[in-house]
């Protein structure tokens, strides 16, 4: 188990780390590279090395994202859940913002606070805008963290709607009912609600809606 595990490691490293060792070697030879393909361009050296760094912060952040990712799936297998995607594109967001920050300061040796500043206000315009759907995310979040429930659990929530969850994702929770009619619940809602968890602590056998109120057929 803890070589499979090894080896699905490497197989989701492998590609940035080839990639960030190739460039690795344009940085290091930048000034040879420059000389022989542009001997008449003073500045070429420092614009080879610049093109070079930015591709190696990108593949910094990729490569940590795709650390986070086998992370939060030997996680996940551990308490026997799904895999929280919803986390990893959230941390993925933010290594690579983390990366344009950082190509902005030490590479192109540009200030940062003037990006802060206009993103804060960005930030603040879209976040007035699309208040509805951030507390769809951020309750999706929660939800992902919390598990209250996963994928293939049986749910009814207090206004009567019950199904099966088939889906959660960024903005909201999709259910199936007993009679195959599809339900979409904004995560917002849901979090902001009572429901009942028919399959926890323990899944019923052999179907919930042989004997689980809110889930019989209609006829």
């Amino acid at each position: 188990m803890a070589r499979s595990g090894s080896a699905a490691l490497v197989r989701r490293l492998a590609i940035p780390v080839l990639v960030a060792a190739v460039f690795s070697g344009l940085y290091v030879e930048a000034g040879v590279i420059a000389a022989t393909l542009f001997p008449d361009a003073p500045d070429a050296a420092g614009h080879v090395a610049a093109a070079a760094a930015t591709v190696l912060w990108f593949c910094a952040a990729w490569l940590a994202k795709r650390a986070l990712e086998y992370v939060l799936v030997v996680v996940a297998r551990a308490r026997h859940v799904e895999f929280p995607k919803i986390l990893s594109d959230v941390g993925g967001v933010v290594l690579f913002a983390a990366a344009i920050m950082a190509l902005t300061a030490f590479v192109y040796d540009r200030p940062i606070t003037g990006i802060l500043a206009t993103g804060g206000v960005v930030v603040a315009i879209i976040g007035f805008a699309l208040q509805a759907m951030i507390s769809d995310v951020f309750s999706g979040i929660a939800l992902n963290v919390e598990r209250p429930f996963r994928i293939g659990d049986w749910i009814e929530m207090e206004s009567g709607e019950a199904g099966e969850v088939i889906e959660i994702n960024w903005r909201a929770t999709r259910l199936v009912t007993i009679d195959g009619e599809a339900i979409t619940i904004p995560n917002g809602v849901l979090a902001g609600r009572r429901f009942i968890n028919f399959y926890a602590p323990k899944r019923p056998v052999p179907c919930p809606q042989d004997h689980l109120p809110g889930l019989q057929r209609t006829p």
